[in-house]
């Protein structure tokens, strides 16, 4: 079988399986993962025959996956679909084009991508060599028409090797709540400072960005709900403490309304004073610190989730008996590294302390992804002193760290 006959051999089924779900729902989700050879045939013949596809199920569409094994361009053809409310798209080079801003109700999009492209139209291209630009991606901002749906709500450029913030674009995205921009250790502090303009914005992920400290900036996002700052500072990053308090004070006062903040993975040595200072967190994620909460920790009174490093619970138990009146899920990460910490603690004492959290119920150790099953000593004991100690709590394992909130799946009664 030949590289052309096995694209649309291979269409053909995914055609198949879409009539199929449309005699069933009109909420259709089509998903297609191609891996095809490289031949530009081939490809542009699969390309049509997805375009003949999604013709046929576009009055029903709501969802795409769409996974391609070259460039893709997103224009007309996808503005086109009446009513596509979700897509994403997994490719080497994704471009876009301003006909994508004519899509009528696109709120969601998600890239997996090791390139992202604005591409300008012949005008704009024009005026670009008028003023000395190399290539379409060095048009000024000014020239720039929106390539992006304007209905979009939340967008996804986890990992696009971004190299600068599509400020201007974002800027003309009125109802953009959701961005998540994390994993794109290029963008510098100077190109996230653009991300004041788009003060909309009601979640932003920011994680594994390597910074050297924090983006000053986020402080005009003053209408953030949830900030995903998870391995925001870079390896070698300044630690001082009196540093970085001065900066998460310039940065998180503002945020009044800030509901779910995670700093895990930062090596932070105190917890940041401001975090006190917000009066509607409901969740804190800070596992992957070398913390010791301080005795008077006022702000754990509002949370409800929480996660910490085992090692912090051990050495600072009596902090969540005094302020965790409102807890009722705690994540524990880190037993595998805590006999290399030396940290021992009377297992009953813990106990006490977690049974005086009077809603707490769900206890979660979070595994490292692949460890081999197995307890440290210390939380072995623990274990065995809970179901005496606190017999509603439940506890359980996982090895995965997707744990958290996001703005729509957070709880009602958390958005303030």
């Amino acid at each position: 079988m030949d590289g052309l006959t096995l694209a649309l051999s291979l269409l053909t089924s995914c055609y198949l399986n879409i009539n199929t779900l449309e005699a069933q729902t009109h909420q259709i989700v089509c998903i297609m993962m191609l891996a095809l050879p490289g031949s530009t045939q081939v490809r542009a013949a699969a390309l049509a025959a997805v375009l003949a596809i999604l013709a046929e199920v576009q009055p029903s569409l709501e969802g795409l996956q769409l996974g391609w094994p070259g460039p893709l361009e997103l224009g007309a053809w996808l503005a086109a679909l009446p009513r596509l409310r979700e897509a994403s798209f997994e490719a080497p080079e994704v471009q876009l084009t301003p006909s994508l801003a004519a899509a009528p109700v696109l709120t969601t999009l998600q890239f997996s991508v090791r390139r992202l492209v604005f591409t300008p139209n012949a005008g704009q291209e024009a005026a670009a060599a008028q003023v000395g630009a190399d290539a379409p991606d060095d048009v000024p901002q000014q020239l720039q028409l929106l390539c992006l749906p304007r209905a979009l709500v939340a967008l996804d450029l986890l990992g696009a090797q971004l190299r600068q913030l599509p400020a201007q674009q974002l800027s003309q995205l009125p109802s953009l709540r959701s961005l998540d921009i994390s994993c794109n250790p290029r963008l510098s502090l100077h190109e996230l400072a653009a991300l004041s303009t788009v003060t909309g914005l009601q979640e932003l992920a920011l994680s594994m960005a390597e910074l050297p400290q924090l983006p000053p900036h986020l402080s005009l996002l003053s209408d953030i709900r949830v900030l995903y700052l998870h391995s925001v500072l870079a390896e070698d990053a300044d630690r001082d403490v009196q540093s970085l308090e001065r900066q998460f004070q310039a940065m998180l006062s503002p945020m009044q309304r800030l509901a779910i903040l995670s700093v895990s993975g930062n090596r932070l040595q105190e917890l940041p004073t401001a975090v006190a200072g917000l009066p509607n967190l409901r969740a804190l994620y800070l596992e992957g610190n070398r913390l010791r909460l301080p005795p008077c920790c006022t702000c754990l009174s509002g949370l409800e989730e929480l996660s910490l490093d085992w090692g912090t619970l051990l050495s600072s138990h009596a902090q969540l008996a005094t302020s965790g009146s409102r807890l009722s899920r705690l994540y524990l990460s880190g037993s595998h590294s805590l006999g290399r910490q030396g940290i021992a603690c009377p297992p009953l004492e813990v106990a006490r302390s977690l049974a005086a959290c009077p809603r707490l119920d769900h206890l979660v150790d979070v595994l490292p992804e692949g460890s081999v099953p197995g307890l440290d000593i210390e939380v072995a004991r623990l274990m065995y002193a809970l179901p005496t100690a606190c017999p509603r709590l439940h506890i359980s394992a996982t090895e995965s760290e997707g744990y958290g909130y996001g703005l729509e799946s957070m709880p009602p009664s958390w958005r303030g």
